[in-house]
């Protein structure tokens, strides 16, 4: 008699989520800190994109996105960069943080919703949460193999709470925090965030050319040099300058 309670309740952990995956609160803002063994991120979404991402490694070039602009802040080795957009990135592309867990939740509840995914529920630190696994493709510009992702989601708001990944034998944990729901965040722009190049990239619909080594007026006679694709501008809106050969 145990055993078939302990079975029969072990069948009912492990059987796919019935259902179209909705949240049942909707968390428009929102302060989030990604946690691994080497550090933290801490996210701030202030809305459709308006957002700030802020890494403790400081190797690594935090983001502001805030009125159609987007910052990149500079690190020891890399300038910062300015990018301004002639239109909203949505619904084309999501305008939120460029986080690994956050982008999978979003993918998993898709899929799920598509039928192409299972959603298993199940709980974790006393919370409901539901949670799938994901096959990662290699990703040759990172240097990554292929991959197996695990992720969970809480329940109610379906963002992530916990994520997995294994490559090459080796795995990585990421653990989700979440505070501020639905309160009113700022993002402003960070000291040394400032674009410190002479260029600036604006977004273009127009196609896209093959990258170009080019030199601006106010940079000519030093070694710094701008990738000269489809919407490169100098501050003055002027075209940049081609190097000479």
């Amino acid at each position: 008699m145990i055993l078939a309670t302990a079975v029969a309740v072990a069948a009912a952990v492990s059987s796919p989520f019935s259902g179209t995956p909705n949240p049942s609160f909707q968390a428009d803002t929102y302060q989030l800190t990604a946690l691994t063994r080497g550090g933290f991120v801490r996210h701030t979404v202030a809305g459709p994109e308006r957002f700030l991402t802020e890494p403790t490694d400081r190797t690594v070039q935090g983001l502001l996105a805030r009125d159609r602009q987007l910052w990149i802040g500079a690190t020891a080795t890399a300038p910062g960069t300015q990018i301004k957009a002639r239109y909203q990135a949505a619904p084309d592309v999501d305008g939120g943080p460029d986080d690994l867990g956050l982008r999978l939740a979003r993918f998993a509840v898709t899929e799920a919703r598509a039928g192409r995914l299972v959603l298993v529920p199940g709980s974790l630190d006393n919370r409901a949460v539901l949670d799938a696994e994901v096959d990662l493709p290699a990703n040759g510009c990172r240097d990554l193999t292929k991959g197996k992702a695990t992720i969970w989601l809480t329940r109610t708001t379906l963002l992530p709470r916990r994520l997995e990944v294994k490559r090459r034998g080796k795995t990585l944990t990421w653990t989700y925090r979440f505070a501020g729901f639905n309160q009113i965040l700022g993002c402003s722009i960070r000291p040394g965030w400032e674009p410190t190049p002479s260029c600036r990239q604006t977004a273009s619909t127009a196609p896209a050319r093959p990258p170009q080594r080019v030199r601006c007026r106010t940079c000519r006679g030093s070694r710094r040099y701008c990738r000269a694709g489809s919407g490169w501008r100098r501050r003055d809106g002027r075209r940049a300058v081609p190097a000479p050969g």
